[in-house]
């Protein structure tokens, strides 16, 4: 007897061939799945690769369409001309489309072209306008210099299309900014010649009393540069003062929100001045500035003193004649009376006296008598005149106004002068307003004074010359 396993049944033997032919089956199949999954693997990494190799290319292409745009910006942030501009701008396109080697440019505008040097206008064309404030100015046009693949216009592609209206759009804004530019800088330009134009001294300063704007004017008076006072408080300039002065017409303004206007005496420029307060208001109605139109109105204000002097002229000449005619009657008798006495044998010390009294009443007639001729109206009548004996005349009526003023009197006259057609009583009036001027301005600069008076002939002229030590006439006057 035997120990160990018994089988409890027979078993049949299995064919060797059977059991390779079934293992290589399953195994064959196997590998048939894992071929197919690599082929689907294969393709989908394929798909990824040309996948990403497309948007690589998509990619180049943005770069290089931003280059171009930025290339253009760039340019005009350096500030050359538009046609400057124009000429380089051209040469950033064909770099920026898909096939640069056979790419060419040009730009049209105004009737003016710039192109890169191989353009050649082809059938392979795209163009795109330039339109500036609503009007056509010009366009953009890029050629292909060979045929090329048919896309989505002829050779190009969309994204083509849309970055050569891009150019367009962005020359466009170049152009309109350079307008504007120009204009404001005319407008500027002009404002500026206006502003400096004006005879008037204007400035504008700001609330705290400071100079943000000046005129020609202004400066040539303070005898300073614009840019130089420009931020100085305007009371230091106009006033000599470390504060605006007690009765400024701009406090007034900002306490009441209105014009004003004052006339004043400026010590610190030796003129008289009007000067005008506008305020300039912010959107919340505050006055946040002003602006000051001052005018010098020194000579109007000695005109108004000759006026003065005038006008009591005309009155003295009213008076005068009522003065004279009063005066009259008594010198007569005067006259007549000490006239019969020199016919009398009188007394040698007497006789004198008289003498006296008959000379010195008879030049008071004199006198009386050229005021009356002075005072009387006369109508407009020229004959023969001699100019000596009218001016003789008229300084015989300032006589004793010229010695209680200390002013002393040189004549230089050309007694050959020969007489001329001219109304006298007229010339006898020039002549007394140019000697009563003189007076006032000698007296008034220094309280006495020097009158020359000098008449000669000058081929055929007869010049009268009136020379006095006054403050005179201002050399730009």
């Amino acid at each position: 007897a035997t120990s160990g396993f018994q089988p409890s049944a027979k078993v049949a033997p299995i064919e060797p061939s059977l059991f390779i032919a079934e293992h290589d089956k399953r195994i064959f199949t196997k590998l048939e799945d894992k071929v197919a999954q690599l082929e689907v693997e294969i393709a989908q990494r394929k798909q990824v690769e040309d996948e990403l190799r497309k948007q690589t290319h998509n990619v180049g292409e943005r770069v290089k369409e931003l280059g171009c745009l930025y290339g253009i910006s760039s340019l005009e942030r350096q500030g050359i001309t538009l046609e400057e501009m124009f000429r380089r701008a051209v040469d950033f396109l064909p770099v920026a489309w898909q096939y640069p080697e056979v790419t060419c440019a040009r730009l049209i505008i105004n009737s003016q072209e710039f192109s890169t040097k191989n353009f050649s206008e082809t059938s392979w064309k795209q163009t795109s306008d330039i339109i500036v404030r609503g009007q056509h100015v010009g366009s953009v046009e890029v050629c292909y210099l060979d045929e090329r693949p048919k896309m989505d216009e002829g050779p190009f592609a969309r994204e083509e299309r849309d970055l050569i209206n891009a150019i367009a759009a962005q020359l466009s804004e170049i152009i309109e900014h350079r307008q504007t530019g120009e204009e404001i800088k005319q407008a500027a330009e002009e404002w500026t010649t206006t502003f400096d134009s004006i005879t008037d001294l204007v400035f504008i300063n700001d609330i705290n009393f400071r100079l943000v704007r000046v005129n020609k004017a202004f400066a040539d008076v303070v005898k300073m540069k614009p840019e130089e006072l420009i931020g100085r408080p305007c009371y230091e300039i106009v006033h000599g003062t470390n504060e605006p002065v007690q009765k400024c017409p701009y406090k007034q303004v900002i306490k009441t929100k209105k014009p004003a206007t004052v006339e004043f005496f400026e010590p610190h420029l030796g003129i008289h001045l009007e000067l005008s307060t506008s305020p300039i208001f912010d959107e919340k109605g505050e006055v946040v500035a002003s602006v000051h139109i001052t005018r010098d109105i020194t000579e109007r204000k000695k005109m108004e003193a000759q006026l003065i002097v005038t006008d009591r002229l005309a009155s003295i000449g009213e008076l005068s004649s009522g003065i004279a005619h009063e005066l009259n009657n008594p010198l007569t008798g005067v006259i007549g009376f000490s006239d019969l006495l020199l016919d009398r044998d009188l007394p040698d010390d007497i006789k004198e006296d008289v003498e006296i009294i008959s000379r010195e009443a008879k030049r008071t007639a004199g006198v009386v008598r050229n005021l009356l001729i002075f005072a009387r109206k006369h109508e407009a009548e020229r004959k023969r005149v001699n100019i000596n004996s009218i001016i003789e005349k008229v300084l015989e009526l300032r006589a004793y106004e010229q010695k209680v003023s200390n002013i002393e009197v040189n004549t230089r006259f050309a007694f050959d002068l020969p007489e001329i057609m001219a109304d006298g009583f007229r010339l006898q009036q020039v002549f007394l307003n140019i000697i009563i001027n003189a007076e006032h301005f000698m007296t008034e600069a220094h309280g006495r004074g020097t009158l020359s008076i000098t008449t000669e002939q000058l081929g055929d002229i007869i010049r009268a010359s009136f020379a006095d030590d006054g403050s005179g006439i201002a050399k730009e006057n």
